[in-house]
């Protein structure tokens, strides 16, 4: 048996063509994303090269773990080997093998640099729930894509045919030796970067999709199925103890006289908390305009997004209803049909929706098309205006502003308008030197904080117009954030929708109306899921309560005992009043808690212990996605239509009735 073993790998065999095949589709894998990280600039090519290539380490193990079983199978099956049939049957096998894998890498290249995660089978999943099919992914390749895809299954055939045992063992020894020079070179990088690394840079994409799929840590939280009492199951609003307070809290509602008031909406892209009003330089204000309003009416000083990505963070804001809570995608369903703020509104409101991008990229159409908004704008409604170079997705920002300020002259009054800003989405274009407050536009914070100020223009150029036309005084204005972003405090804080660090879930929120909001800065716990109570309170709007499960700020103490915020790489984080915080990581199983108190930069993760504040995750996991599909169900089905399109709130759909 042991001179088998040695005359078979002494001799030319599929497994040591398969073992230099997949070794070279690594290499080519790793240089390939090497190549495509400036393209977001989360790294340094120099950082970026250290990270990539320490991972060739992890490539070789799973190149000996590949090689060695196939080589087991062939020793099984040699008879079978001097069957010409089976011999090529095998070598078929092994090349759609090549494939699966090619595009497994490929596709964990542009997943990173759209989800920021690597390939993982929930993924894949949500993708199949979304409508995604083979045609859909064929779509979005282009002709390199192919190329890189098909090689590995070119260059085993080659071998198998053409190239002699002693080519074979030449071209492994030059790879192995370029895989010993750059991870030598990979290991001295990180020695002298001292920097962070990215975890789906490390792993081979086998390794990562496997190694997240089999984690035995994830079945305790797999296998929680606790749930809310049977009340809360059938109740939208948030009762249960679970959730919030059992108090009765007394409205203390505005006392002014009844009038139709204008409502404006501008969400700030990416802007998070710790970045709008402080910047690399303390004598820099990033938003000086936003900074001075900030203290004319009301601030909401602990606020918190209801999710860490653009659809997660304005359907809560737009609904006052939290995400799905679970990766379903319930937000980007074609079938939502949950109410918007447009539609509790009286039927006598105009409205307008309108962002500075193309809606199906970051948006869902259907949430506010079948949400009541009547007019509904994005990017390529703007297409007559100049769109930034190399951004085809992204309009103008001052260009953008300009549309909103025509479509706003041409609503009638009262009207409700959303305008949805794009400067402070990534890459963050550059609008020229004297747009700039930083020189250095080769750092993606610099960019960042350049573009907050181009933000803060626009939104004072509405704010002008506003007064200009005597509107203001009759017009409520929201100032809010969909989310924040992360600039790599933590190793996995690279960019929103990654993780749920403060950096991408605390946000700014101003409510300025003199006439309504008294200067006020509020430090109690809110979330975004707050905001539409607290308008439709303040302007004298009847709307069913139960349909919505924010608190107003109108009531003297908030009921719900913590806010929830969902991640759509599967994370749920729970903040109290207390500002202590939980989050799961349903992904891996991982659970860490926080004391912002002592530790707001969340530095120093203490153990999760099994308390409420760890059975509210779950039960509200539990809970959420369920409710929200039975409550669009009803939508769809017997109240089918929305409240204010009858302009009868009394029959406004209950669930359990």
């Amino acid at each position: 048996m042991q001179k088998k073993i040695a005359d078979f790998f002494h001799q030319k065999n599929s497994a040591v063509n398969f073992f230099l095949v997949f070794l070279l589709l690594c290499c080519v894998y790793r240089c390939y994303f090497l190549f495509s990280v400036p393209a977001l600039a989360i790294l340094t090519r120099r950082a970026a090269f250290s990270s990539l290539a320490l991972g060739l380490l992890d490539d070789l193990a799973m190149a000996f773990i590949l090689a060695a079983l196939i080589a087991g199978i062939q020793l099984l099956f040699q008879r079978l080997s001097s069957v010409a049939l089976f011999r090529w049957l095998g070598k078929a096998v092994l090349c759609l093998l090549l494939l699966l894998f090619a595009l497994d890498f490929f596709a964990n290249i542009k997943v990173f640099f759209i989800f920021f995660t690597g390939c993982t089978y929930s993924l894949f999943q949500s993708s199949l729930q979304l409508g995604f099919t083979p045609p859909h992914y064929i779509e979005v390749m282009n002709f390199t894509d192919w190329i890189l895809v098909l090689f590995p299954a070119v260059v085993f055939l080659a071998l198998e045919q053409w190239a002699s045992f002693k080519t074979t063992v030449y071209l492994n020894r030059g790879l192995m030796l370029f895989i010993l020079i750059s991870f030598c070179a990979g290991y001295f990088g990180l020695r002298h970067n001292n920097l962070m690394y990215i975890n789906e840079f490390f792993k081979n994409p086998i390794h990562y999709a496997a190694d997240n799929y089999f984690n035995p840590a994830r079945e305790y939280y797999a296998t929680r199925f606790e749930k809310p009492g049977v009340e809360q199951m059938h109740s939208l609003r948030l009762i249960d103890p679970a959730f919030g307070e059992a108090t009765t809290m007394p409205a203390t509602l505005p006392t002014h006289a009844k009038k139709q008031w204008n409502i404006i909406f501008i969400v700030l892209e990416s802007a998070g908390m710790p970045y709008v009003f402080n910047s690399l330089d303390p004598k820099i204000v990033p938003m000086p305009f936003f900074k001075s309003l900030s203290t004319k009416g009301l601030w909401l000083n602990n606020n918190y997004s209801a999710g860490n990505s653009s659809l997660l963070g304005v359907f809560s804001l737009l609904t006052g209803i939290y995400p799905s809570g679970f990766p379903d995608n319930f937000e980007m369903q074609e079938t939502v049909h949950v109410p918007t703020v447009a539609a509790w509104l009286p039927k006598n409101y105009d409205n307008m929706f309108l962002m500075a991008d193309d809606i199906k990229y970051f948006f869902q159409k259907s949430v506010v098309a079948n949400g009541g908004f009547k007019q509904i704008y994005d990017f390529f409604d703007a297409a007559k205006v100049p769109a930034n170079a190399g951004r085809d997705e992204h309009a103008n920002e001052p260009q953008a502003a300009n549309l909103f300020l025509e479509k706003i002259a041409k609503l009638h009054q009262p009207f409700l308008a959303v305008y949805w800003s794009n400067a402070t989405h990534g890459p963050y274009y550059d609008y020229g030197p004297g747009q700039r407050i930083f020189p250095n536009t080769a750092s993606r914070l610099v960019r960042y904080y350049n573009n907050l100020r181009i933000a803060d223009q626009q939104f004072k150029r509405i704010y002008d117009y506003l007064a200009a036309n005597k509107l203001l005084d009759n017009t409520v204005l929201v100032v809010v954030s969909d989310h924040g972003e992360g600039f790599g405090k933590h190793s996995d804080d690279w960019y929103h929708g990654w993780s749920l660090y403060q950096d991408q879930i605390r946000v700014p929120v101003l409510i300025y109306q003199p006439a309504l909001f008294k200067p006020q800065v509020i430090n109690a716990l809110t979330t975004s899921i707050d905001i539409l109570p607290t308008v439709l309170d303040a302007i004298g709007v009847n709307y069913d309560k139960f349909l919505v499960q924010g608190d107003s700020l109108w009531q003297t103490v908030p009921k719900h005992k913590y806010v929830f915020v969902y991640g759509k790489e599967n994370e749920l984080a729970v903040i109290d009043k207390d500002n202590i915080k939980m989050k799961i990581y349903f992904e891996e199983g991982q659970c860490r808690r926080y004391n912002l108190n002592s530790d707001p930069d969340e530095f120093h993760p203490q153990d999760c212990p099994h308390d409420a504040q760890e059975t509210a995750i779950i039960k509200f996991r539990n809970f959420q996605p369920a409710i929200l599909s039975d409550y669009n169900k009803l939508l769809l089905g017997r109240c089918e239509w929305l409240p204010a399109m009858k302009g009868d709130t009394k029959h406004s759909c209950r669930l359990g009735i």
